[in-house]
């Protein structure tokens, strides 16, 4: 199997993430370095800047404009409509939401739940933030960012470097989730239409994907079992009158390179799938506690 994911792929991502448009300076409002404002900022059809070291005592608010905060500014929350996020590095912050706009999260910064609409997250390293939602936009964590609740997403992927840990679920609709060396997530992974790829990573309970290659290597760990199942109700519609037919390509199970599974390898298919039929390839130095449970069409192998 080839992986879906690569390095240049993150890098460009979070390079897009961070790359806030130019805002027209006879609109901007300012708030110098070392500040302190007393309750919140805002500021309609134009963008907002607030200079390192500074204090807002209440929310920081644009529309149809980006806000870019500099190094270890305090704010309640912030929040854009039609406009992008960029937090300089040490800040701390209460909820960060941005409805079409990008957010990047400067590194060792603290803050509530990230939230995008239409629009990318990216987590810089040493960070901490309680989680990260988005819908029609990537998630990804730089090194050894902690999240204490859970990732979502539907319509992107979830790319997490070394060390991320995830306290919560992790979910995604049409995304992939990639997780590297040292990285950990303590409750479920789940995908539809999207793989999962574990590189010496490891997850708490179950991983599962309903339409999408499930891949563990070098040294990964899944506390539960590893799951591909396809459903009735994944069928497209493709047949005769909508009726029957036209399931999504169930995916791939491989477990390699000393990885463990302490539960089960299931993967459990319609009797009427027509997809094209998953693949088990257990290598011979993994560990697998459990029982491997498959649907008798699908093919084991042994590396």
């Amino acid at each position: 199997m080839t992986s879906r994911f690569s390095a240049p792929f993150f890098l460009a991502f979070a390079g897009a993430c961070m790359m806030v448009g130019p805002l027209a300076a006879e609109e901007m409002t300012r708030l110098p370095a070392g500040s302190e404002h007393d309750g919140s900022l805002g500021s309609r059809n134009g963008g907002i800047v607030v200079g390192a070291d500074s204090i807002v005592n209440g929310e920081i608010d644009s529309r149809n404009g980006n806000i870019e905060l500099g190094a270890r500014v305090t704010a309640a929350a912030v929040r854009s409509r039609n406009g992008s996020i960029e937090v300089g590095d040490g800040g701390q912050y209460g909820p960060v939401d941005s409805r079409n706009g990008a957010i990047v999260i400067g590194r060792g910064t603290r803050a509530g739940t990230v939230s995008s609409r239409n629009g990318g997250v990216a987590i810089r390293a040493e960070s901490e933030v309680d989680g990260v939602e988005t819908r029609n936009g990537a998630i990804a964590l730089a090194e050894n960012v902690i999240v204490s609740g859970g990732l979502r997403t539907r319509n992107g992927a979830i790319l997490a470097e070394s060390g991320a840990v995830v306290s919560g679920a992790v979910s995604s609709r049409n995304g992939d989730f990639r997780l590297h060396a040292g990285g950990r997530v303590d409750a479920d992974v789940t995908t539809r239409n999207g793989a999962i790829e574990l590189l010496g990573a490891s997850v708490g309970q179950n991983v599962q994907s309903r339409g999408g290659d499930i891949r563990l290597a070098e040294k990964a760990r899944v506390g539960g079992d590893v799951i591909i199942e396809i459903e009735d109700d994944d069928q497209s519609g493709g047949g005769w009158f909508g009726s029957g037919g036209s399931y999504p390509d169930a995916g791939s199970i491989h477990i390699l390179d000393g990885s463990i599974v302490e539960g089960d390898v299931i993967v459990a298919l319609p009797d009427d799938y027509d997809g094209e039929i998953p693949e088990v390839v257990i290598a011979a130095d993994a560990t697998i506690n459990g029982e491997v449970r498959l649907d008798p069409r699908v093919t084991r192998t042994t590396r």
